[in-house]
């Protein structure tokens, strides 16, 4: 009886510790997937503004991407390259 818990338990710990390294690494890569590699600073959060903001955050990466494209177009096309 005694035996048998002993084994029950190691079935159970053995693949659990085994499981950690790769469990941090699924973790790490979904980490980066979903925030990218871009670091979100202060300054890029007031540059886009809160309604940008939140349609980052509902998935529409792409219309921000368009909208901030045609944003540095007009910068571009005013010559001012620095902003």
């Amino acid at each position: 009886m005694r035996r048998t818990r002993l084994l029950a338990a190691l079935v159970l710990i053995v693949p659990a510790l085994l499981m950690m390294p790769l469990a941090s690494r699924i973790h790490s890569e979904n980490v980066r997937l979903k925030y990218g590699t871009t670091h979100v600073t202060r300054e890029m959060r007031e540059r886009i503004g809160q309604g940008m903001a939140i349609a980052l955050l509902a998935g529409f990466r792409g219309v921000v991407a368009d909208f901030l494209w045609i944003q540095n177009n007009d910068y571009w096309m005013r010559q001012q390259w620095l902003r």
